[in-house]
């Protein structure tokens, strides 16, 4: 497993600035990040989210890029359990069935967006109510 380092920022779009191939990774969130009721990080570039009503409820969560990409690619893991896969064109969003959480779970949303200026490997991990 690749080791990750989780910043408390969130850019989503400097690559999509840059001329030529580029690759950025940039992680928000913590494993004591709570997802109830919410966690969400944005700037100039763009804003990820997740958010969880509370015990028992699903966690609902999407990446809203201001700079459109080409192709996104996203992995949805419950704990090291994989719920949820995407590969598509449009910007990402989705929700987790209750039935893969439990109280304290680690919940990591880990994707990339990709145009002809580069790829940005993007994440946030927060845990369950």
């Amino acid at each position: 497993m690749r080791p990750k380092k989780w910043k408390t920022a969130f850019i989503l779009g400097p690559l999509f600035l840059l001329a030529g191939a580029c690759t950025q990774t940039l992680h928000v969130g913590s494993p004591s990040q709570p997802c109830s009721p919410a966690a969400q990080f944005e700037n100039q570039f763009g804003r990820i989210a997740v958010q969880q009503a509370g015990p028992g409820a699903s966690v609902a969560w999407g990446v809203y890029p201001h700079i459109p990409a080409a192709n996104y690619v996203v992995d949805v893991l419950v704990g090291s359990k994989r719920v949820d896969h995407k590969v598509q064109s449009y910007p990402p969003h989705g929700s987790i069935n209750p039935k893969d959480l439990y109280t304290g779970a680690q919940v990591e949303i880990t994707g990339s967006a990709s145009n002809s200026g580069g790829t940005l490997n993007f994440g946030i991990l927060c845990r369950s109510a």
